[in-house]
């Protein structure tokens, strides 16, 4: 949390200039600092319905792959809920963030795009949230299908999301560091039907894996 206070200093503002908090899915590593980012900065956070409980309580999901593999983190009240049907307007900026349900990964897993425009050139930004089924070491997804089932219309929602410039929480599943040097273009179209395939894939390996070893 302190890096990401200090970032927004280096960009010129003040914490408390924050007027929301938009949280991707409910695990330490992603939403973790949420309590201590609201203390600093004042704003409120949103939520979708499904990780409100978790948001709330600090407590991990019982029903989540990872329970007892992964900790819970400090609760911190959710001020609004939303239920991805419509944009929400980013302050008075006249940016509107698009809210994509991509449930799977946890139950309340949120991707979002928004459009930047700049010298009346217009590219669609995608966050794409974590689309991997993983999960404590004794955990099986084939003995848990409703967990699977989200996972196929999510990764159906993000081939279909406009994804000029993909990114992704963890950098290398989206090339991101080599794109933003240059070393690899930075706009890609086609980057989110390319993410859902290699998600689907991955998907099948993992659910191929288990019926294996329980043969």
């Amino acid at each position: 949390m302190p890096g990401i206070l200090a970032n927004i200093r280096t960009l010129g503002f003040d914490p408390r200039d924050i007027k929301g908090i938009f949280y991707t899915h409910e695990h330490y590593d992603h939403m973790g600092g949420l309590a201590a980012l609201v203390a600093a900065t004042g704003a409120p956070v949103w939520s979708r319905e499904p990780g409100r409980a978790v948001l709330e309580s600090g407590m991990v999901d019982p029903a989540d792959p990872q329970a007892g593999a992964i900790r819970g983190a400090a609760p911190v009240r959710v001020n609004h809920v939303f239920d991805g049907s419509r944009p929400i307007p980013v302050g008075d900026s006249g940016v509107m963030l698009t809210p994509v349900p991509t449930p799977g990964h946890t139950s309340g897993g949120t991707s979002w795009t928004w459009q930047s425009c700049e010298q009346g050139e217009c590219v669609t930004f995608a966050y794409v949230d974590s689309l991997t089924a993983v999960s404590s070491d004794a955990y099986r997804f084939t003995d848990h299908p409703e967990r699977v089932a989200p996972f196929r219309p999510t990764i159906a929602a993000v081939a279909a999301m406009p994804c000029d410039i993909l990114i992704t929480p963890h950098p290398s599943i989206s090339n991101t560091i080599p794109r933003m040097g240059g070393a690899a273009p930075l706009i890609n179209p086609q980057a989110c039907r390319d993410l859902a395939q290699a998600m689907t894939a991955r998907l099948d390996a993992r659910l191929a894996q288990e019926a294996q070893a329980g043969s």
